[in-house]
């Protein structure tokens, strides 16, 4: 007999590995032993805090949050390999991870194509996502996109 208010057993599964608690849903497209929480799709890249201070500020100018632009910046990228064709942008650096952005796109395949790209660059997905970031706030390519699309808007008002 089931009790109002409880999960069925057949939904979750807990197990203890250490300190932190898994689950396995009954879902095809999750891991057994995955995190609880955690997002398979995500790509994300340290910063220093000053450098995550930048992307900030340059994410709430154009109307986003930190995540929405780091998403925009990876699909665009892999639309356009704008790290690829700038030999001036170091994609291999060590930095102080003080500041993770982290993009949370919502098709398992631009994970899969990211890791590709990365790959292709002789790097990993965490350091060139974070060289994609540190491009954006040399570049300030959306806020400039925004302001000429802004411009735009205006005069034909």
């Amino acid at each position: 007999m089931r009790r109002a208010g409880l999960a069925s057993p057949r939904k979750h599964r807990f197990l203890r590995a250490g300190t932190h608690a898994k689950v396995r849903k009954e879902d095809p497209s999750r891991e057994w032993g995955q995190n609880v929480g955690s997002r398979s799709n995500d790509i994300g890249g340290w910063l220093t805090k000053e450098e995550g201070e930048k992307f900030q500020a340059l994410a709430f100018a154009v109307g986003l949050d930190e995540s929405a632009l780091a998403t925009i910046l990876v699909v665009r990228e892999l639309a356009i390999g704008a790290l690829a064709s700038d030999p001036s942008m170091p994609v291999a650096r060590k930095v102080r991870k003080e500041k993770r952005i982290t993009a949370r796109p919502t098709r398992d395949e631009l994970k899969v194509q990211f890791r590709e790209y990365s790959s292709s660059l002789g790097s990993s997905m965490d350091a060139t996502a974070a060289a994609l970031f540190r491009k954006e706030i040399a570049e300030n390519w959306l806020g400039k996109t925004m302001g000429l699309l802004g411009n735009q808007i205006d005069s034909h008002r």
